[in-house]
């Protein structure tokens, strides 16, 4: 019985040095909180500027893994900071390149989804149309683009030649010396088949008109900007700076009761 109340005695001593120690570093205490309100305040106006951007992106006859890929290399390139890589691929200032904090492009739809997190949305539109560029600069997409102009080229030769010979018939019918060969069923067949022709025709020259394999669609898209609650960060850094505060205490307690020891 003895035993247990000198324990609770030297429990209450315990506690009591405890109370007198803090009340001494009450100074030391104030200013941990103090830091952490600064450092809470710092880190809400840094996050109350973060804004998320998503765009559109069309992507035509390439591979959507490709372009995933070639994203996925600028996306590592942003994350680490990397602005000789990025520089090099992007062409862009490094008072660009630091506002990007994150990239991220979604291609499970035939159009793909590119969401940009940035400090500022200046930076965000030029940034992506300098995505969009790479894209369109590798080799492979090049030469894609190339050989699909070629084949448009051709295929629009035939048609026009299509259309010609379709104009010759209808011409040869409407004049004077009528063809007997050609019959009433040719000639509104012919109409038809005009109307079609036409339709690839015009098809094939926005084809050609387009200047490259992947585009930009929404160009003036709506920011979005990342919602932080200044009262909740700054109770946050309040509890945290309390904790460190403690540790610290418990530190310097621990070490003058080992030196009176």
């Amino acid at each position: 019985m003895t035993e247990t109340n000198n324990k609770e005695i030297d429990l209450i001593e315990l506690y009591q040095k405890i109370l007198v120690f803090v009340s001494r570093k009450i100074l030391i205490f104030t200013i941990f909180i103090l830091i952490g309100l600064l450092f809470g305040t710092a880190y809400y106006y840094k996050k109350s500027n973060i804004v998320k951007t998503d765009y559109l992106i069309e992507v035509s006859d390439i591979s959507k893994k490709i372009i995933y890929n070639l994203t996925d290399k600028i996306k590592f390139s942003v994350e680490t900071q990397n602005f000789e890589v990025l520089n090099q691929n992007l062409k862009l200032d490094n008072d660009i390149l630091r506002d990007i904090q994150r990239i991220n492009i979604d291609t499970t739809s035939n159009i793909l989804n590119l969401s940009i997190i940035s400090s500022s949305k200046k930076t965000v539109l030029p940034f992506t149309q300098a995505l969009v560029k790479y894209y369109n600069q590798q080799k492979y997409i090049l030469e894609k683009h190339e050989k699909k102009i070629n084949e448009t080229k051709d295929l629009l030769g035939k048609i026009e030649e299509e259309i010609e010979s379709i104009n010759k018939m209808q011409n040869l019918f409407l004049s004077e010396n009528r063809n007997s060969n050609v019959t009433i069923n040719q000639i509104d067949g012919s109409h038809s088949e005009k109307l079609r022709l036409y339709k690839m025709k015009q098809k094939c020259e926005e084809i050609l008109s387009e200047e490259q394999l992947i585009k930009l669609i929404n160009k003036d898209n709506n920011v979005v900007r990342n919602n932080y609650s200044l009262l909740k960060i700054l109770i946050t850094s309040i509890f945290i700076s309390i904790l460190f505060a403690f540790v610290y205490f418990f530190i310097q307690f621990s070490i003058a009761l080992k030196n009176k020891a």
